[in-house]
């Protein structure tokens, strides 16, 4: 990610507490080339605030870091204190099959 001009960190708030989100790139016609960083703040799960179009890169709830996300859970849905990646699908993904 070498796009330091495209941007942003925002923190949603609600009843529920706080989430944190950092994207950086843009969404360009031909390809989604941004990577979008949500953090769950709270002890209460969250929800990500994530569309279908989203690829789940990077879960710190992944089996693989000691939690129990499996690669059939919505991402839209944040464990309490997880952190999720998203970016393009042809990017590497993290902690097994997510």
């Amino acid at each position: 990610m070498k796009d330091f001009t495209h941007r942003t960190a925002k923190l949603r708030s609600s009843d529920k507490g706080h989430v944190l989100e950092f994207v950086r790139g843009v969404k360009s016609a031909d390809a989604q080339r941004s990577l979008k960083i949500i953090a769950n703040l709270t002890d209460q799960a969250q929800e990500s605030g994530t569309s279908l179009e989203d690829v789940l890169l990077f879960s710190s709830e992944s089996k693989v870091y000691g939690g129990e996300r499996k690669a059939e859970d919505p991402s839209a849905h944040m464990s309490p204190y997880e952190c999720l990646v998203f970016g393009p699908s042809e990017w590497l993904k993290f902690g097994g099959s997510l």
